[in-house]
């Protein structure tokens, strides 16, 4: 009898032991079970993340699409409207009398490759005609006298909406005086000083000082200058104090410096 109890006891124990094994077992699996469903919760968060990330690419892009195409059409149209409304006007020697040849009905004027001194002679008489919507000057370097007179004629001008001053037809110094005279301006829309290598960050602040003060211009082009870092800083700070201007076009270089900065273009 002895020995029989002992057997049974020793079976308890033995059962015991085994039921406590199988218990810390289940909670071990039941651990397991919770670990693998957050795993899966937060694998389901991340692809949610992932796709929402990527409908909004998508989005932007299509977006981006449809505005290149606003864009190309918008010039198209400009081409198209223009064409036969186009005056050039090009080399050193050209005359006064030349110059005044041009018939009074051309909206769009473009000089080219001149002298400072001729540029200076024949640009009062050109813009006093009315009908003069847009000048583009290129390829003619403006000394800091003409820039004067120019800026001097540009302040009190009621009637030109685009100006183009590219190909090295002004620098640094010239820009000061230029943004200087343009703040009080009150039909300038556009502004394009592309392809001015001498136009660095010494000429930014009085751009920014512009932005500050023109409440009409609404797109200044700066592509392919030689502003640095910390020119293009002083620019994309003055857009917090200007909410009129829609484009401030920069180098290429610069847009990995403002990603989702609005109204920039590279």
């Amino acid at each position: 009898m002895k020995a029989i109890k002992r057997e049974r006891e020793k079976l308890r124990n033995t059962i015991k032991e085994l039921e406590q094994h199988l218990a810390e077992k289940e909670r071990e699996l039941d651990a397991r079970r919770k670990m693998k469903k957050a795993q899966m919760l937060d694998n389901d968060a991340l692809k949610a993340r992932v796709a929402a990330k990527e409908d909004r690419i998508k989005a932007l892009e299509s977006e981006l699409k449809k505005l290149l195409q606003d864009v190309d059409q918008l010039q198209k149209e400009l081409c198209e409207a223009t064409e036969a409304q186009d005056a050039n006007i090009e080399g050193q020697c050209i005359t006064l009398k030349q110059c005044m040849e041009v018939p009074d009905e051309h909206e769009h004027l473009f000089l080219k490759n001149l002298s400072s001194d001729t540029f200076e002679s024949l640009i009062a008489p050109l813009l006093e005609r009315k009908a003069v919507k847009c000048l583009s000057v290129c390829s003619t370097y403006l000394k800091q006298d003409c820039v004067h007179y120019f800026s001097l004629l540009l302040a009190n001008n009621l009637t030109l909406h685009c100006l183009w001053l590219t190909h090295e037809t002004i620098d640094d110094e010239g820009v000061k005086i230029l943004a200087h005279s343009l703040k009080n301006n009150k039909t300038l829309m556009f502004l394009s000083l592309d392809f001015n290598y001498s136009i660095t960050a010494k000429s930014c602040q009085s751009l920014a000082d512009l932005l500050c003060a023109n409440r009409t211009l609404h797109s200044l082009s700066l592509s392919h200058t030689t502003i640095n870092i910390f020119g293009a800083r002083i620019l994309v700070r003055s857009l917090e104090f200007n909410d009129i201007l829609k484009w401030l076009v920069l180098d290429e270089q610069h847009r990995v410096s403002f990603p989702g900065v609005s109204r920039l273009k590279f």
